[in-house]
């Protein structure tokens, strides 16, 4: 059977008939090996005769250099394959570089949840762009924009506060350079890893582009923060407490309204004040957590990864009495369950919001955490003490062998509720009416 129509100009050059149409091919023998080689052109409807024929020359050279057009063919293939897959392998997205970053480590659900946020907030745009594309020109400019974002939200946030005749927040740093340091902090973690990272013993990435902002003195130790409640707040915040359950008690006396602040969320401020514990730590208090008998509660998944005993003073056992109460008759594992589903713990978004409108001053779960070590530092209590009572890392090897009782922490943790609650009335727990008269 012809294997097609020879061409008159070069001799080794076919057309060859296919049943989706004719096709230019080259036939013939290589050199040193003595096989006959096929080597396909094209389609005859897309390449000319004479740049077939220019084609064909060069396949008819390489043969009579003993070179397979078509295993070269093949090798050149596999080479740009390759280099398409390096290429892939370095561009790897910032998306990509984030969940890898996240599955290595031992991080929080919460500290996980804080990242994602944080770098979906402020770079979703880069999420879908490969790692490496992002430039210290890119990083600079978005840094200033995240700082007049959070300018912006400030300044409305304080026009709406003080339209409700409130006084807005003071805050140590410049607008935005908070939420723009933590953001790039960490971007620059995640990409951190890409410099050691090798593609074809090359790192994805040669330079960090977040040192700019270093370079240029964008990022600096921020002052960190040292609100506290003193003396007079403190009791004041009692006070109303005091006031409050008063009048849930016996109801609206005289000028004093009933408060939208309720009484979990009292006993929620009054525990972290008294504590010195982390939101957190209390809102996953369970009731299993609680020992009566022992006179010790126990602060689980804590900061430093490692169980926090508190001895129970006679105002804390009163607290989670009540909350234990309440779990039972809710059939929960909670002492603070949410609202929507008891079997869920709250997230107690609004307690603060609720309970600084009332007192008139503002405050955070962490400044009653600072407001405990400033008053026992003013009670006398040394600093090692108090970062035991705060469950603290142990620093150094000789702190390593210290070991801390319960028993041995119980009178820090009384100084401070002695010198709290002076003028707290807890009618729950004294069942003293002596302030109704007084509504």
């Amino acid at each position: 059977m012809s294997f097609g129509q020879r061409d008159s100009t070069v001799p080794s050059l076919y057309k060859r008939p296919r049943p989706t149409g004719a096709v230019w091919a080259v036939r013939a023998r290589q050199r040193g090996t003595g096989k006959v080689v096929t080597v396909t052109i094209g389609k005859c409807s897309l390449v000319a005769v004479q740049e077939a024929r220019k084609i064909a020359r060069g396949h008819l050279f390489n043969l009579s250099q003993g070179i397979n057009p078509n295993e070269a063919n093949r090798t050149k293939q596999a080479a740009e394959q390759a280099a398409k897959e390096l290429d892939a392998a370095r561009d790897m997205s910032l998306g990509d570089a984030m969940r890898r970053y996240l599955s290595y480590g031992q991080r929080k659900p919460r500290t996980i949840q804080d990242i994602q946020a944080t770098v979906e907030r402020n770079f979703s745009d880069w999420l879908s762009m490969p790692a490496r594309a992002i430039t210290q020109g890119m990083v600079e400019d978005r840094f200033n924009e995240i700082k007049a974002r959070a300018a912006k939200r400030r300044a409305d946030a304080d026009q709406r506060m003080r339209a409700r005749g409130a006084t807005p927040q003071q805050f140590h740093s410049p607008p935005g350079q908070g939420e723009a340091q933590r953001a790039f902090r960490y971007l620059s973690a995640i990409l951190n890893p890409l410099l050691d990272r090798l593609i074809d013993d090359q790192p994805i990435l040669k330079v960090n582009p977040v040192k700019a902002l270093r370079h240029i003195k964008a990022t600096y130790q921020l002052k960190p923060r040292e609100r506290h409640l003193d003396a007079n707040q403190i009791w004041q915040l009692f006070d109303d407490f005091t006031i409050n359950n008063y009048v849930r008690k016996y109801g609206q006396q005289g000028d004093v309204p009933v408060s939208p602040v309720k009484e979990i969320d009292e006993v929620f401020v009054v525990l972290l004040l008294l504590t010195g514990a982390r939101k957190e730590e209390i809102l996953n208090l369970q009731t299993s957590d609680v020992d009566f008998n022992a006179g010790v509660f126990t602060l689980r998944d804590t900061k430093n990864k490692s169980d926090h005993h508190i001895p129970m003073t006679d105002a804390m056992r009163s607290l989670l009495n009540r909350r234990v109460e309440e779990a039972k008759h809710l059939s929960t594992l909670w002492l603070f369950p949410s609202p929507n589903d008891s079997q869920k713990k709250a997230s107690m978004s609004r307690v603060f919001q609720r309970v600084t409108k009332q007192l008139g001053f503002h405050f955070t779960a962490h400044d009653l955490r600072r407001t405990f070590a400033t008053t026992a530092k003013r009670l006398g209590t040394d600093m090692d003490t108090i970062q035991q009572a705060l469950n603290h890392k142990k620093q150094g090897v000789t702190a390593s062998y210290i070991q801390w009782t319960t028993e041995s922490l119980k009178k820090t943790f009384q100084d401070v509720e002695d010198f709290m609650l002076e003028k707290w009335d807890d009618p729950e727990a004294d069942g003293d009416d002596d302030l109704k008269d007084d509504l």
